[in-house]
Order: C-alpha cells, then sequence, then structure tokens
C-alpha cells in the first residue's frame, strides 16, 4: 500500500493500537465493477437530504438512503484494487450525512510511526521531533524500506 497511500514510500504511515476506540467504525471495502455511477448516487444522497432537511422525515427511509449513499461514496472501488483488502474510516456527523469531523485519539492508541524509505531528510527530522516532543520514547520510530521480497518495516 506504501505506493498507493504513502507517495511512494515519501510518505508516512502510523500504526494504531488494535483496540483505539475510532477503530469500531471501520468498514470494509466491497470490490465491483463497474463503479455505480455517480449521478445515481448523488441522487440518493440528495432525496436523503431533502427526506432529512426540507421535510424534517427522520424516518426509516432516510436513514437507509443516507446510508447507502455514503456506503457507495466511501467504500466500494474497482475490483482491481482487491488485492488490497482495505478498510475505510470515516465519521459522518450525525444530523448531516456528508461533512466529517476531525478524526481523535488518544496518545495509548500511537504504537509507531512508520516513515518511508524516500522521505527527505528534513521532513524525517520534522516527524521524529514532533513524536519525541509529543510521546517521548513511548512511540517507536520505523522505516519502511523496498527489498527484493517486498517492502520491510525495520
Amino acid at each position: 500500500m506504501w505506493g498507493h497511500y504513502s507517495d511512494g514510500l515519501r510518505g508516512f504511515c502510523i500504526e494504531f493500537s488494535g483496540a483505539a476506540n475510532f477503530l469500531k467504525g471501520a468498514r470494509l471495502i466491497h470490490y465491483k465493477s463497474p463503479l455505480p455511477k455517480a449521478v445515481d448516487v448523488y441522487r440518493d444522497l440528495l432525496e436523503a437530504c431533502l427526506l432529512n432537511n426540507l421535510y424534517g422525515i427522520r424516518d426509516t427511509r432516510c436513514k437507509l438512503a443516507t446510508d447507502s449513499a455514503l456506503e457507495k461514496i466511501f467504500c466500494i472501488k474497482l475490483e482491481e484494487w482487491e488485492y488490497e483488502h482495505e478498510w475505510r474510516i470515516s465519521f459522518p456527523q450525525p444530523d448531516s450525512p456528508m461533512p466529517l469531523k476531525i478524526m481523535s485519539y488518544k496518545k495509548t492508541d500511537v504504537l509507531s510511526i512508520i516513515l518511508g524509505a524516500q522521505m527527505n531528510e528534513a521532513n524525517k527530522k520534522l516527524i521524529e521531533d514532533i513524536v519525541r516532543w509529543k510521546y517521548g520514547k513511548k512511540v517507536k520510530i520505523l522505516t519502511a524500506s523496498v527489498r527484493n521480497d517486498g517492502i520491510i518495516v525495520e
């Protein structure tokens, strides 16, 4: 996943404890081809918003339409990506289907920071300084590097 989500090993990854509360909202990605058409997804979402906001209808149909639209927007990818076995976390606000809130977690939830092997030295130093200032030695700083047998973390 480093090539896709970490800018070719120039970014970093945060390893969280599996017991972290925010992970309870993780949703498994579904892989489909073809993808749902955007116009259909947004029509469903618009219908849900209209029912919810304009008419004040807060019934099962509205919740199902909102959940369905959000599922299609955030949790479906093309079949070609199925090897990723991806999970995603999104945090819709309870009264509105679209705005996302900033994720928060406890300091004890962070186990390690994994730096990509291609990250420039200035960014490595900055991240290391922030981690040491915020967490001391409680959080490991590791590096992901490419080897003949794959990417390893040391």
